[in-house]
């Protein structure tokens, strides 16, 4: 891989650092450079650059100081803190792959070949080029994200390869350095480790930037209910929708969805800056007086809002006008039109302005709106356009770029309730780390619309057969977010994959691909279902992914398959450790118009690969005999395969459950295996009223002692193993169960296939 060691001595004598002064570009190398334990720094006409250099936790952190040494402005453009390329005469047999995090919830995030693209890649905040053949990692991203951002561009040789540049660069827009003032940039860091897989190169810098950072980020997920988006108000008040949704949630709120979440409803004419207003259309007894029944209903209740928008015509646009985002000309800068409120004498929806996130007023205000909700007992908060709060080039920050703006957003939480969950959507960054406890990793997913002609999908609610980011499920982007984004999980925030719409007419492969994504992460996840009324089979997998779990699935194939354009294929796995027991979970996605054929392997799996695993096909309910090392699969067009694989033992044992996809995580509390009195026993954990199964799997020598007791006993042609129904009826939370064993002294094999 790349020569670090040449590269870190280059930084640190400022050979490879430029910006732009006034519109031109300059290199240190070009001033008289001085350097010192620590760094380096030149003299650049009336401009100081300090580079700081130092070594921590086997990474090289570094970082630029810029101070005006003269008497007038300087206009501080681009600073690229860094170049690289492979040595002049390198060759490079080994494939590179590239890991493109775009930092976006669009298609942009993606693993590819280094030649591919033309060999022209970008990355941002982080870069990482990991060798296939000789697991080498090149790896370097931001460290702190107060002021900044960092975007890599890499340009690789199409045809071998090779490393020809790549660049580490801050974008600052146009800053304006004052006279005797001085500006630092936030930190990158350059991992000093050469051989390390391309998940532990990820995994262990999010978790410097965790310990860093120490963002709250709560012990659970959240779940619950989205009211209002997909029967119109026109059809049913929210009001009346939200008392039904509380009347028929029964299982589902004990199992785990507490939260009432309802989006702009709230506000007349759906106008950002009508936040403290009621619409008393949809809430006829007003919305304090409403939150306040869905608290004595048990439930916790959520709003959306978007803190930086104000829409011309609200309640509030004049109180707010002084501290709005000007243009160069000193005028609030209206960015687009809004999609609800009364229309002007032109036919025309009202324009949408934005905060000055560098006004002390803007602060205040979104403080006040904040505290407000918090007294009316608001717990949830859909934090939406939020990047609008960004100055562009024509109304620069008077702080250093993004500092005003992080600062803003960070703040937020100093005007809730400790217990209060805060998620981002639109614009959702890592290097906001430290503002929210969730943040989205993908478009619009699972989201119903009204009935209404401002949406895409009219007249319709939903997009099937198919991806629509506003209406529907575009399945390719929210799995390959959720690899993509994986490191980040309780390390910048919870990863967010949005809400989970599964009732008929939406095809049952594509709700059972809901039910898989949401079933194997640990994402928080809203139900949007008119649950009173839907169909008993789909309501059952909502059921399948509550409570929710917590650890993050490996998107096991990231690095090695990279033509997910044309043959989309994504194979995650997790591994479960209970105290009674650990299992592998695994999910494969297939989203082609044709079956594809999967080879599984046990390296890949994180399994042992000269060691027997029951294998068991959740959604089929089909045992599959043993796993050993590797095996082919099918998995047909446009759907997803859940297996689950447990180390075979030589006695009777858990092969599944069919009440979560993760088949045991959840709903067992203990399970033990009495070898003296040959009893299998344990916990179940659920709610009053709810019947399920329990499929145990035990090889034949093994018989159930009472002749079966109303339990199905089959025995698999494949391996002659015993695969046990177990039905559990919950007459409480928790349900004790066992099963009595006794040794089957002749076990019949073969011949019985003969008659």
């Amino acid at each position: 891989m790349f020569d670090v060691s040449h590269l870190v001595n280059e930084i640190s004598h400022g050979k490879t650092t430029s910006l732009l002064v006034d519109g031109k570009s300059c290199t240190l190398s070009s001033g008289k450079i001085k350097t010192d334990a620590n760094g380096c720094q030149a003299q650049l006409n009336a401009l100081k650059v300090r580079i700081d250099c130092r070594k921590k936790d086997d990474y090289f952190i570094f970082s630029a100081t810029l101070k005006n040494t003269g008497r007038k402005d300087l206009r501080i453009g681009d600073i690229t803190l860094f170049t690289h390329r492979d040595k002049p005469g390198a060759s490079s047999k080994a494939e590179r792959n590239v890991f493109a995090f775009n930092d976006t919830l669009c298609s942009e995030n993606f693993v590819e070949k280094a030649k591919a693209q033309g060999g022209k890649h970008t990355s941002t905040p982080l870069c990482l080029v990991y060798e296939l053949a000789t697991g080498k990692c090149f790896f370097s991203a931001q460290r702190t994200f107060d002021k900044n951002y960092v975007r890599y561009s890499m340009q690789f040789a199409p045809k071998s390869g090779l490393l020809q540049a790549m660049d580490c660069t801050i974008p600052v827009g146009d800053h304006v350095l004052a006279p005797n003032h001085e500006v630092t940039t936030d930190q990158v860091c350059i991992d000093l480790h050469n051989k390390m897989s391309p998940h532990d190169a990820l995994n262990r810098w999010a978790d410097m930037i965790n310990r860093l950072y120490h963002p709250a980020i709560p012990d659970f997920a959240p779940a619950g209910f989205l009211c209002g988006w997909l029967i119109s108000t026109k059809a049913e008040k929210t009001d009346s929708q939200i008392r039904r949704v509380m009347a028929a949630a029964g299982t589902l709120k004990k199992l785990g969805a507490e939260y009432i979440w309802t989006s702009i409803d709230n506000l007349p004419d759906g106008m950002p800056g009508n936040w403290l207003q009621s619409n008393r259309k949809n809430f006829r007894k007003g919305v304090p007086a409403f939150l306040k029944e869905i608290i004595q209903a048990g439930f916790k209740p959520g709003l959306w809002i978007a803190p930086f928008l104000i829409t011309e015509g609200s309640k509030d646009f004049p109180k707010v006008h002084d501290f709005l985002l000007k243009d160069k000309n000193g005028n609030p800068e209206s960015r687009f039109r809004w999609y609800w409120g009364p229309l002007d004498e032109h036919g025309l929806l009202p324009k949408a302005y934005t905060l000055d996130s560098d006004a002390q007023e803007a602060h205040d205000y979104i403080a006040n709106v904040l505290e407000t909700y918090t007294k009316w007992g608001v717990r949830y908060y859909m934090c939406d356009f939020i990047t609008c709060g960004l100055h562009k080039e024509n109304n620069p920050s008077t702080s250093f770029c993004l500092e005003s703006y992080r600062k803003f957003l960070r703040g937020m939480s100093k005007h809730v309730s400790p217990d209060t969950f805060i998620l981002s959507a639109t614009g959702t960054s890592i290097t906001d780390i430290g503002a929210f406890q969730s943040s989205r990793i993908g478009m619009d997913y699972g989201e119903a619309r009204q009935l209404e002609p401002t949406f895409p999908s009219y007249p319709a609610n939903y997009i099937i057969n198919g991806s629509f980011g506003s209406s529907g499920a575009p399945n390719k982007n929210a799995i390959q977010n959720l690899a993509m984004w994986g490191f980040a999980h309780n390390r910048f925030f919870q990863c967010n994959s949005n809400v989970m719409t599964v009732d008929k007419p939406i095809p049952m492969n594509e709700a059972i691909i809901a039910a898989s994504l949401f079933g194997i992460s640990p994402s928080p996840v809203f139900f949007q279902d008119d649950i009173e009324r839907m169909s008993p089979e789909r309501l059952a997998l909502l059921k399948k992914v509550l409570p929710r779990c917590k650890g993050m699935p490996v998107a096991s194939d990231l690095f090695s398959k990279t033509d997910i354009d044309t043959d989309f294929l994504r194979i995650f796995h997790i591994q479960i450790n209970k105290k009674w027991g650990s299992w592998t979970i695994c999910a494969v996605f297939n989203l082609n118009d044709s079956t594809r054929k999967v080879e599984l392997n046990a390296e890949l799996l994180g399994l042992h690969p000269k060691r027997e695993y029951w294998m068991y096909d959740f959604w089929d309910e089909c045992y599959m005999g043993t796993f050993t090392e590797k095996r082919t699969v099918e998995i047909p067009a446009v759907s997803c395969k859940v297996f689950r694989f447990a180390e075979k033992l030589e006695h009777p044992w858990i092969l599944s459950t069919d009440f979560h996809v993760r088949q045991g995580e959840a709903e067992l509390d203990n399970v033990t295996w009495d070898e003296r009195k040959m009893v299998l026993s344990g916990t179940a954990r659920r709610a009053a009223g709810e019947k399920g199964v329990i499929f145990v799997v035990s090889p034949d020598n093994w018989m159930e002692r009472h002749f079966n007791r109303g339990m199905l006993v089959a025995k698999s042609a494949l391996d002659h193993s015993l695969i046990i129904k177990l039905p559990i009826s919950f007459k409480s939370d928790t349900q004790k169960w066992k099963i009595e064993f006794s040794p089957c002294n002749q076990p019949v094999h073969d011949e019985i296939w003969e008659h």
